[in-house]
């Protein structure tokens, strides 16, 4: 199975990523402490190598 889009809410400092489209090549740009991270670490918990790697709403940050 191949990623093809994605979208990640309520996670970390993430409300609503929205859909986000999935190439070959994907690049993630933005301003320091925009989230690019927690968006990694959302995609890591659909498929982790270390199985205590889960999704954990309330790890979300105070905003």
């Amino acid at each position: 199975m191949r990623l093809s889009r994605f979208r990640v809410k309520d996670y970390r400092n993430i409300l609503d990523s929205g859909w986000i489209t999935v190439n070959q090549i994907t690049a993630f740009v933005g301003q320091n402490e925009s989230g690019k991270s927690n968006l990694f670490e959302a995609l890591y918990c659909l498929n982790p190598i270390v199985s205590s790697a889960t999704y954990n709403p309330k790890r979300r940050l105070a905003g």
